[in-house]
């Protein structure tokens, strides 16, 4: 964290929950700009207000994370803004919420895979092209718990969570050879959290999420 200073970040999904949440911790740490990247623009916007009133220089993008010109789109304007781009954080997706696979619609499991999975998978050689030319940068990819724990009901999440995770994985494996053999500053992680306090997971749990959130140890 305190290695921020000067460096241009993008948070995809940062409209919401904890790409919200990662905006405001980055700009406790002085980058040169943080690019705010989803589809709700005045929810971008109202957060962008909030930084530059911090003193915290911002872009929004309006960004479309199922569409695979979009993180072209989102480098673009980055760099034309800031002259380059060191760090990718794609905390874009969504929860199953309380509603078991067996009575998941069809459209409903297919949203889960582009938002959590697919939009991961196209965007990656996008990303690792414009690091691998600059020889330098992160990418960090917000998987969940789920991608290791499977949880009951859950295999829609749990499987593109666990995919996203090894988009990730493999970009740094691939990554790996060019920092032993070329001296390149090239990063990809997977950061797999457990259950988060955020409004989508009140609004998909329902009734059930006060409960639900308080059997986890770290919040008896």
């Amino acid at each position: 964290m305190n290695n921020l200073e000067g460096k241009v970040i993008a948070v995809i999904g940062a409209s919401s929950g904890i790409g919200e949440g990662i905006v405001r911790a980055f700009a406790d740490y002085s980058p040169k700009g943080i690019v705010l990247a989803a589809r709700r623009v005045e929810k971008l916007q109202n957060i962008a207000d909030e930084m530059q009133r911090r003193g915290q220089s911002t872009l929004v993008v309006s960004t479309d994370v199922t569409k695979k010109d979009a993180l072209q789109n989102l480098i673009d304007r980055t760099v034309e803004r800031y002259g380059n781009l060191d760090i990718v954080v794609n905390s874009a997706g969504t929860i199953q919420g309380d509603i078991p696979h067996r009575d998941l619609s069809e459209e409903e499991i297919r949203t889960i895979i582009a938002t959590n999975f697919e939009q991961v998978l196209n965007s990656a050689p996008i990303i690792q092209a414009y690091f691998e030319n600059q020889r330098s940068g992160i990418y960090i990819v917000l998987s969940s718990h789920a991608a290791s724990k499977h949880f009951p009901g859950q295999a829609p999440y749990n499987a593109t969570k666990a995919a996203a995770s090894s988009v990730a994985i493999t970009m740094d494996n691939e990554f790996k050879e060019l920092r032993e053999k070329r001296g390149f500053s090239l990063w990809a992680f997977a950061l797999e959290p457990g259950f988060v306090d955020t409004t989508e997971a009140r609004v998909k749990f329902g009734q059930e999420f006060k409960e639900l959130y308080e059997t986890l140890p770290e919040n008896k």
